[in-house]
């Protein structure tokens, strides 16, 4: 079951009006004021949990990918990140890879040094996919990861990608 961690209320109810926002704008990444507050997106992070149920190493599943864009679409500039597999420039069972992308042409791929398969039944995978404007560039960040499989990951800078 893959579901997203809840938070405190009232800032994410702007945020995420500010993200409707932005993803009506144009097609590539800009700050654009929030229709309420005057406040402008610079940051946006989902926390995620992924409870697996009972994983199968014969066929490296469940694999999972999630993604994360600007524009609210995978036309322009995106990333997406996999669990339990890998799939730039080819496939790989196990491990975790963040990917950046501008439509169609890969910007960057950074793998995880640990490549391990999931094979706990039960086991819970907690992380935070970010994304952010930084000095005039996206940077897409995955941090404070946790698993059985795979320990503490995303601090290391091993799942950090940016953008000009």
């Amino acid at each position: 079951m893959l579901r997203r961690a809840q938070r405190a209320r009232g800032w994410q109810a702007r945020l995420a009006l500010a993200m409707t926002a932005l993803s009506l704008a144009a097609p590539h990444w800009t700050p654009t004021l929030a229709a309420e507050g005057g406040t402008i997106v610079v940051r946006v992070e989902e926390t995620w949990e992924l409870v697996v149920g009972t994983p199968d190493s014969d066929t490296s599943g469940p694999q999972v990918t999630c993604a994360i864009s600007p524009t609210g679409n995978l036309d322009g500039l995106y990333s997406i990140f996999t669990l339990n597999h890998q799939s730039h420039p080819s496939f790989t069972a196990g491990g975790l890879q963040l990917q950046v992308w501008d439509g169609d042409a890969t910007l960057a791929a950074k793998k995880h040094p640990n490549q391990g398969l999931l094979a706990t039944a039960g086991e819970t995978v907690r992380w935070t996919m970010k994304m952010s404007l930084h000095d005039g560039g996206l940077v897409f960040d995955v941090d404070d990861g946790a698993s059985t499989t795979w320990g503490n990951f995303g601090t290391q800078g091993h799942l950090w990608a940016s953008t000009s």
